[in-house]
């Protein structure tokens, strides 16, 4: 959304230096660049708040922002569901097996479960349904 805004607003500069020469144009790449490289870091950081760091799953932000997007899109549609799983053992596995495949086991039990669900827009990385 604020990138959106930063190129509307540069829009009109770009139009200033190309009627004035089309040899202007080039010193425009650095702002832009710039622009660029900033909107990609505000998503990739915007991105980490909504993710676990260890298992790339949804956190609680992330949930509630997916839980909202769904009940708001299903008013009046039907029925909205919600499964959460709740991990058995999982200190064991660590213990066990290491945080590796504990870590995978977290990454896997959503999209194991997709056929058990039943629904075709089950959504593995947060268990979401639509």
């Amino acid at each position: 959304m604020i990138t959106t805004g930063a190129v509307l607003a540069i829009a009109p500069l770009v139009a200033v230096v190309v009627s004035v020469h089309w040899g202007f144009l080039p010193l425009l790449l650095l702002p832009l660049y710039l622009l660029w490289a900033t909107a990609s870091l505000a998503l990739a950081l915007e991105q980490r708040g909504l993710t676990d760091g260890l298992t790339g799953l949804a956190n609680r932000a992330g949930l509630a922002r997916q839980v909202s997007s769904v009940v708001a899109e299903g008013v009046g549609r039907g029925s909205v569901a919600l499964c959460l799983m709740d991990l058995d053992r999982s200190k064991e596995v660590n213990d066990t097996l290491g945080h590796t495949v504990g870590t995978s086991c977290c990454r896997r039990s959503p999209v194991a479960s997709k056929g058990r669900v039943g629904t075709p827009t089950w959504s593995p990385v947060s268990g979401v349904t639509r």
